[in-house]
């Protein structure tokens, strides 16, 4: 008997946290407690959040154009990285706030949502001088356009399922990987991730000095002209605008909505 409760109280952890049952003036509570996430954790959450936004940003696409337009978020593959480090972020923030209770969970993940896509556009508007969205006013804009009132709602809704649902039952597929398996798969995705994303930030980060008519001046500069130009950037980045540029840019995204498209 002792042996079989031990088994089920270790695969309640391995889920990625604990409960505990409290009883406080004759009724039972349910406490969801922070437990250590280890790296291979956040890396698949960052690498399956990544592919799970590429997709819902895809199909938002495809519902507002009536075709599909790239989505990605680096250079090769199907991935939105904004959504794989929101993956990580509201896990460290939310999972806490759920100690206090269901109704600060939703509402923490609303204002923190609000605040994260606000942060990380002036984050990239300031390292890269480019912008990837900009809310209008029938969104409600906040912070200059950079998040809007009227989606904090979606946000409160995917960090509640996120935190109470996906979460726990994803990090207890990862953990049901053989640990070799996982190991190496592991390593492999995190090499692939630094190598993209850094040479998505190189490429971005020329492309938006030639949108400034600077010309390169060394061979990594050279190199990145020749196999990422203009074109192939304004295709994978269809929505990217350039707004402390000199030379007024157009994104596709702007060319698409136009009346005389």
């Amino acid at each position: 008997m002792g042996k079989k409760m031990n088994k089920e109280r270790n695969a309640k952890d391995d889920l990625g946290y604990k409960i505990i049952n409290n009883i406080k003036e004759g009724h039972k509570k349910t406490i969801h407690v922070w437990k250590t996430i280890t790296f291979t954790h956040l890396i698949w959450l960052f690498f399956i959040g990544s592919i799970v936004g590429y997709l819902v940003e895809t199909v938002y696409a495809y519902m507002k154009f009536g075709f599909i337009i790239s989505r990605q978020g680096m250079l090769y593959g199907p991935f939105s990285q904004i959504y794989g480090l929101a993956a990580i972020i509201l896990l460290i923030i939310l999972l806490p706030l759920l100690e206090r209770g269901k109704v600060w969970l939703f509402i923490g993940s609303g204002i923190i949502g609000g605040l994260f896509e606000a942060v990380c556009s002036f984050i990239q508007e300031k390292v890269f001088g480019t912008v990837s969205w900009i809310y209008t006013e029938e969104m409600i804009p906040i912070f200059g356009g950079r998040s809007s009132l009227l989606y904090m709602p979606y946000w409160s809704i995917l960090g509640y399922v996120y935190i109470q649902f996906i979460y726990p039952r994803l990090m207890d597929l990862v953990d049901r990987i053989p640990a070799k398996v996982l190991k190496i798969s592991t390593a492999v995705i995190t090499i692939f991730l630094l190598v993209n994303l850094t040479l998505s930030g190189i490429a971005v980060y020329r492309w938006a000095e030639r949108m400034r008519g600077e010309i390169p001046d060394n061979i990594i500069e050279i190199w990145v002209d020749r196999y990422y130009p203009d074109e192939k950037m304004l295709k994978i980045y269809p929505n990217m605008h350039f707004p402390n540029n000199e030379m007024k840019t157009e994104s596709l995204d702007d060319i698409i909505s136009r009346d005389d498209y």
